[in-house]
């Protein structure tokens, strides 16, 4: 009787192990969903299934410190022109050829021609000393001159014969012919070649940046330069301004000095990235103290609003997550208070990212954020993002 009842528990024993091994392989063969209800519990990250979340983005573009909608872009200096620039070159300063019969003394001279396509003029000068007979010259192997000269010469040098960089004139005595017993010659001081180039600078552009609440709510722009004259050798020249290709100013302007302001019709401007272009007709212009006052009707600091889920809400409450603030700013120095559902803090970076934890700050429903810059940047990108704790 014993015996069998030691046999009788083993076999209950082993019944027992093999229905739990039953249940661990049914739990196994599960979906994860029945599973979890089956035993209360998950399987992600912290023992809970949170995934991280992105709650908010916006590219607010250029801030401003500003509520009152006056705004003033600057811009750069611009110098325009379109002139004759002179350049002198001096070959030699004496030298002699002769030609006879028996003999022959040329002399060669190089000189550089820096800009061929905007050459206007070239001109050789010389002085006579003494001579007899024909002087020849010639121009990279084309002669451009074969008489009798005396005192000052200027002789022009043709343009098509003329080559970029180094340029070959030949100067000769000419053979005397017949009378083969005489010699040619000349003596020649000052040799010097004289180039004049076309510089040309006729229009530039400025770009500037109207954000969305300074266009939303504007009411005028007005342009304002300063301009001084260098050089005009006609009596006049066209002076042109655009914004975005749209003329605002076309006037015939003199040599002289002064001020300008434009009125722009507000029609003329967008939002986002702007053109200003001046050009001029003739002359040598520069164009400075260049800005341009924006007027806003009274405006409201950038605000954004994003919600926040009841069960996001409590991955934050549990410490399973945490809420960042991220920013992607411009170059320079920024500073500015953010309020977030009405607690403030401050920034005040000169790197190009900037990051926060405002788990504290955050609630469930509704939240906004509210930028109140102390300064002019750039906010390339904000982002609120719920992170794992």
């Amino acid at each position: 009787m014993r015996k069998r009842a030691q046999n009788d528990g083993k076999g209950i024993a082993v019944l027992l192990l093999l229905l739990a091994l039953f249940v661990v392989l049914y739990l196994l063969l599960l979906p994860p969903e029945i599973r979890e209800d089956i035993l209360n519990q998950t399987y992600g990250e912290n023992g809970n299934d949170f995934s991280p979340k992105l709650l908010l983005s916006e590219t607010p573009g250029e801030v401003y410190s500003t509520k009152s909608g006056n705004i003033i872009h600057e811009f750069s200096p611009i110098s325009l022109f379109i002139k004759t620039e002179p350049k002198t070159d001096r070959l030699a300063n004496s030298l002699d050829v002769s030609k006879s019969l028996f003999s022959s003394k040329p002399q060669i001279l190089t000189f550089d021609i820096e800009d061929l396509n905007n050459i206007k003029g070239a001109f050789l000068f010389f002085n006579v000393i003494k001579g007899k007979g024909n002087l020849e010259l010639w121009l990279n192997g084309n002669i451009i001159l074969d008489r009798e000269v005396s005192a000052v010469q200027s002789i022009e040098l043709p343009i098509n014969y003329l080559k970029k960089n180094k340029n070959v004139l030949e100067i000769r005595a000419s053979s005397p012919g017949i009378l083969f017993l005489f010699r040619n010659f000349y003596s020649l001081s000052d040799i010097i070649v004289k180039t004049e180039y076309k510089r040309l600078n006729p229009q530039e552009d400025r770009t500037f940046s109207i954000s969305t609440s300074e266009k939303d709510g504007l009411q005028t722009a007005k342009l304002s330069f300063s301009v001084y004259c260098n050089d005009l050798e006609k009596d006049t020249a066209e002076l042109n301004v655009y914004v975005n290709d749209k003329s605002i100013l076309s006037k015939q302007t003199y040599c002289s000095g002064g001020s300008e302001s434009i009125e722009i019709a507000t029609n003329n401007i967008n939002e986002g990235k702007n053109m200003l272009t001046f050009s001029i007709s003739d002359g040598d212009f520069q164009f400075s103290q260049i800005k341009l006052e924006t007027k806003s009707k009274e405006s409201t600091y950038p605000q954004y609003h994003f919600d926040v889920k009841t069960e996001d809400h409590d991955y934050i409450v549990d410490g399973t997550a945490k809420a960042v603030l991220n920013l992607k700013l411009g170059s320079g120095s920024k500073k500015s208070d953010f309020m977030i559902n009405g607690h403030t803090f401050t920034m005040d970076t000169s790197l190009s990212t900037y990051n926060k934890d405002v788990t504290d700050l955050i609630e469930s429903g509704d939240n906004y954020i509210k930028i109140i810059p102390k300064g002019t940047f750039t906010i390339e990108n904000l982002e609120i993002k719920l992170e794992s704790a």
